[in-house]
Order: C-alpha cells, then structure tokens, then sequence
C-alpha cells in the first residue's frame, strides 16, 4: 500500500465484466510523509464521500476529489479496518483503539470501549467487532458505535473450538447471516432477534479451518 491512490476514469467490458483500461487518471497525493503508508479506503453511499486512511490522517474525498482532513488515528502503521451505520457514523478500527466519524456533526473521536477491536463490520444496525486475543465478538448499540454495552446481549463467543476470534463476516446475498471467523475453525450464525442474544449458531455445521489475519478474508456476490 502507498499513500497515492489512483481513481480511474475509463472503465471498458471484457467477458461481462468492466475493467480498468490503459486511459486518463487522476492521481492525488494524501500525505507529504514519505513513510506514509495506505491503511484503508470506505466509500460512503448515502454521503457521496470516499474516506482514506494514510498514516495517522483520516481524508475524506467528494465527488469532485476534493480532499478534507476530518481526523488522525493514534497510530500510523498496520491495518485500519472501516464501517458505516445507517446513523450516518463512520468506525475505524486500527487494532488498537475504535474512532468513530459523524458524518451528521463533522466530529471525529475515539470511542469508549473495555476491549481491544480488530475486525469491524455492519449488519441489522448494529456494528460488529472482533474482540481481539478472546472468544468472544462484541455488537454495538442500535444504530450508535458510541455504545458497546458489556451486557450479555451484545457479546458473542466462539463455541465450537477453543480459539480466538479473527473477523465477524456478514455473508453477502445472504440477509441475516453471518461467519464468525477464528484461526482454525468458521461458524454460520444468525441474526433471528433472540432476547438473550440476537444471533444463533448453527449447531450442526462449522468450518474446521479459519484464517490468521483477518485482512486476507474477501467477500463480494454470494460468496465468502
């Protein structure tokens, strides 16, 4: 990864697909630090807005590829992990500590949290979190990645071996489901509203591998 990020303009189809094609690009330079490195990239819909992550700083792009210094981590190397509520918040994860960017107030900050996150995702309102080096994932509250309760009803457990947890994937196509990911196994659960835990696991099928770093886990269509 590099702190220069290439947005193509000319796309063309081959076999059904479109790719990139050898025309114009506009090529923007996010740092001046030149041990600056690339560490995570999210595209807002509902705001039309790209937000980079490179080094500490967090960059949001518009439309017209304009760029706005909206915040900066505490750390400025490895992974940072990138999700967004339907409550206009953006979460950072960068292993360490959670961010959240309110695209409603243009605030940027750390979260208050009893965990060390990694892997971050969205799904049925609520964000996801890996707690990391336990078995156990963590939910945030409806629609605020303020609020991670320590309450039972929004805390997950691997149960089908002893591990650690990796990533939470909602599985694509597949509306409430999602994989819990450890590094030697993977369990189907899901979202089906229970009052002591709003997801199930799938108590007669797992995955008997799972991944050691969860940035190696890709997910798109139907398929994981």
């Amino acid at each position: 990864r590099r702190t220069r990020f290439h947005f193509e303009t000319i796309l063309m189809i081959s076999d059904g697909f479109l790719v990139d094609y050898a025309g114009f690009q506009f090529i923007q330079e996010i740092t001046n630090n030149p041990v600056a490195t690339g560490r995570g990239a999210h595209v807002s819909t509902v705001f039309n807005v790209m937000i980079v992550v490179a080094g500490n700083a967090v960059v949001s792009y518009d439309h017209n590829l304009v760029p706005t210094v909206i915040g900066n981590l505490a750390t400025t190397t490895g992974e940072v992990f990138i999700a967004e509520n339907n409550g206009g918040q953006i979460l950072f994860s960068d292993f360490v500590n959670l961010y959240i960017y309110d695209q409603n107030t243009f605030v940027f900050g750390p979260v208050a949290i009893d965990f060390t996150p990694g892997f971050i995702s969205f799904q049925n309102t609520r964000f996801i979190a890996a707690d990391i080096d336990t078995a156990n994932w963590r939910l945030s509250a409806n629609n605020n990645g303020l609020s991670w309760p320590t309450t039972a009803q929004f805390q997950g457990e691997l149960q089908t071996k002893p591990d650690t947890v990796q990533a939470v994937v909602p599985m694509p196509g597949r509306g409430n489901m999602a994989f819990v990911f450890g590094n030697t196994v993977g369990e189907q659960w899901t979202d089906s509203g229970g009052a002591l835990f709003p997801y199930s696991r799938n108590s007669s099928f797992n995955l008997d591998y799972g991944c050691i770093s969860p940035s190696s886990i890709a997910y798109q269509g139907n398929y994981i």
